[in-house]
């Protein structure tokens, strides 16, 4: 076996999991006085990487859905990804949650 298909197989079923903090325009990031970028995304570029994974035939999945494909009530698809938020959930999936 390749090695390039022993890392597909490490890969199977498994889901990649993103964490943010902030997502935020640089002026919101300016009003909310936020200084370490390493907490905040700029919400043109967490756009651009959702529809990445996208566009790459990725499947979106709430924390719900791994939940359900882990007690077998769910089909586990080909390519998947989570993305989570640290705080203010409600206020991203609102705002953002249509990208997906």
């Amino acid at each position: 076996m390749k090695l390039i298909d022993k890392i597909r197989r490490m890969f199977e079923k498994k889901v990649q999991v993103f964490l943010y903090h902030h997502i935020l325009t640089k002026e919101e990031q300016k009003r909310q006085n936020i200084t370490d970028e390493s907490m905040c995304t700029n919400v043109d570029i967490f756009k651009k990487q959702c529809l990445s994974y996208k566009n790459k035939g990725y499947t979106f999945l709430k924390i719900e859905d791994i939940y359900n494909i882990q007690k077998g009530n769910k089909k586990f698809p080909k390519k998947a990804i989570c993305i989570t938020f640290d705080d203010r959930i409600y206020r991203y999936r609102r705002k953002y949650f249509r990208i997906f």
